[in-house]
């Protein structure tokens, strides 16, 4: 009750300053308070959490919706080499946290720092081998640096953002989307793949925008969206404790430097990307930032923005996900391996 309560009012108050993501972030905050001033933990039950997954998957293919296939392949190449270049930046810090962080897993250091798409890998994380407390922790630190940082960084590029209100959407979508969420999110889960409903909406949604080109654009009506939000974020931070915080204290540092050195990162893709197209720096910024998608396309409708900033983000967004799921796996199975052949050598030294 109390979350509910701190939820709508923090909610609320985010809401009227148009704070970009600010349900999501009531709901986390709220939550984490009432897990760690009552010692439970908050865990929103699988019919409401499922949906609510599927929701943010569908999210994430929206913008693809209102764009041509053929306007965003051209923008495909640089996309890709400003992934890679960004997925490099991430890399580079996972070594450093694993080298520093001895209590942090490989698979755990991943996640907290592949930049993008913060909601969809912190829904993952609990379906993960991971820590999935500090995996969501990190993630939305970075995502409230990078929204709250957004309107002074283009400002001063010479643009001026608003928060964009969401687009219109009917009966039939709303029906189209919650089948698209139920069937494909069932299928994910006899195929046994992490995080069913975030992934299967996803995939399935992807080729219907691209299909539909805005002329039949899966959605739900705006108050459904702000309720998925609130469930996934009181599905982190209702995880949090006391010992996954004092742990997360002692990173934040460490945590920072990360974040600052992804977005300084990005502001340099943004210069090379600014130069390799032609686009102004503010709208190259809205291209390469290290998350806040919904934030990003929002700011980058009120600019003008090209549909390069959709392709872009879009397409950062999908390489994380798939990193985090095949790095994950990789990096457990690892893991693993290791400990069957430390049994394996313990029990022969036993035998002997």
């Amino acid at each position: 009750m109390w979350a509910l309560i701190l939820t709508a009012a923090a909610g609320g108050l985010f809401s009227a300053l148009q704070v970009p993501s600010g349900w999501l972030i009531a709901a986390l905050v709220s939550a984490g308070g009432v897990a760690l001033m009552t010692g439970r933990q908050l865990a929103p039950a699988r019919v409401v959490l499922r949906p609510a997954q599927g929701c943010v998957g569908l999210l994430a293919t929206a913008p693809l919706a209102a764009e041509a296939a053929p306007t965003m392949a051209n923008y495909l190449g640089v996309s890709a080499v400003c992934s890679g270049a960004t997925l490099i930046i991430c890399l580079l810090c996972t070594l450093v946290l694993v080298r520093v962080a001895k209590t942090l897993s490989p698979a755990t250091a991943l996640l907290s720092t592949l930049a993008g798409g913060a909601s969809g890998i912190s829904t993952m994380a609990p379906d993960l081998p991971v820590n999935h407390r500090y995996v969501a922790l990190s993630q939305y630190l970075r995502l409230v640096v990078v929204t709250m940082t957004l309107p002074v960084v283009v400002q001063l590029a010479g643009a001026a953002p608003t928060v964009a209100p969401g687009g219109a959407v009917s009966v039939l979508t709303s029906a189209a989307a919650a089948a698209v969420i139920c069937g494909a999110g069932y299928a994910a889960v006899k195929l046994r793949w992490p995080a069913p409903f975030l992934l299967g909406p996803m995939l399935v949604g992807l080729p219907i925008a691209f299909a539909t080109h805005d002329h039949f654009a899966l959605g739900l009506p705006p108050a459904v969206n702000v309720a998925a939000y609130v469930v996934i974020g009181w599905q982190a931070g209702g995880s949090f404790t006391r010992g996954a915080i004092r742990q997360f204290v002692r990173l934040m540092p460490l945590t920072c430097t990360f974040i600052a050195v992804t977005i300084g990162g990005c502001l340099g893709l943004a210069l090379l990307v600014s130069s390799w197209t032609g686009l102004s720096f503010s709208q190259a910024y809205l291209a390469t930032t290290p998350g806040g998608i919904y934030a990003v396309l929002a700011t980058a409708a009120d600019s003008g923005a090209g549909p390069i900033v959709v392709t872009m983000q879009v397409f950062r967004l999908l390489v994380m996900y798939l990193v985090a799921v095949i790095g994950t796996k990789l990096l457990t199975a690892g893991k693993d391996s290791a400990t069957r052949r430390l049994a394996a050598g313990s029990s022969r030294v036993f035998a002997a």
